[in-house]
């Protein structure tokens, strides 16, 4: 669907909000809250972020370097080892953590980096790096949604990419828009059910966004044919 399918779907299912109660403006940023709070919840669009290694440099704004982020994955951030050739997994620690490990971390020389702090807008680093390398850390994170303009999908914000694996979640974002409405409305109680349908199929989303068949089908044809294998 585009935002005009949206539009249209939005007075369908909560009538009595008609335009001059909330304006098509007005529903359109409801309904890309609901997109970005669905993502955030249903951890929906993985990716990862390539940014620049700075010699000496220990803090890094995700609001500059990282600028599509959402949440980081389990994955975390990678540093490039430009010595070894070699990618490394950073350990992810709290700056609580590193205080009381490492009470001069602050202080300390720079070398090949260890251990990694996300802190709000920060990501720091330690030991900071020693050679400045472009692309040198990459860090894994659920990415937000895009929003929507006039002829564009939800969650890309483009009218040329519709992500088909979120298709079938689409419709999901009227529940968010359907709370809101209703709250205006002073219908609180139809409001909270609607609230949690929506937090309800974000949650279910992400577990199925997680399901993997094809891996699950392998690992079952896996234990068939090793369970043959014992009576051969």
């Amino acid at each position: 669907m585009v935002l005009s399918d949206y539009l249209s779907l939005a007075r369908i299912y909560v009538p009595e909000v008609d335009s001059t109660v909330l304006s098509d403006a007005n529903v359109t940023i409801i309904l890309n809250l609901a997109a970005q709070k669905f993502v955030y919840l249903a951890e929906a669009l993985p990716t990862s972020t390539l940014f620049n290694a700075v010699s000496g440099q220990q803090k890094y704004n995700i609001s500059t370097y990282v600028t599509t982020f959402c949440k980081v994955r389990p994955e975390g951030l990678w540093w490039y080892d430009s010595t070894n050739s070699s990618w490394v997994q950073l350990k992810g620690r709290t700056l609580k953590w590193l205080d009381e490990t490492y009470p001069k971390w602050r202080d300390a020389s720079s070398s090949s980096p260890e251990f990694y702090s996300i802190d709000g807008d920060v990501i720091t680093v330690y030991p900071k790096p020693d050679t400045s390398y472009t692309s040198g850390f990459e860090l894994y994170h659920f990415k937000t949604s895009v929003d929507m303009t006039a002829g564009t999908y939800p969650f890309s914000g483009s009218a040329a990419v519709r992500y088909p694996f979120l298709v079938n979640f689409e419709e999901d974002l009227l529940d968010y828009y359907k709370y809101r409405a209703k709250q205006i409305m002073g219908y609180d109680a139809k409001a909270e059910e609607a609230l949690m349908m929506f937090n309800a199929k974000a949650l279910k989303a992400k577990t199925e966004l997680k399901t993997r068949t094809d891996l699950t089908d392998a690992r079952a044809k896996s234990r068939t044919r090793n369970t043959r294998g014992m009576f051969r």
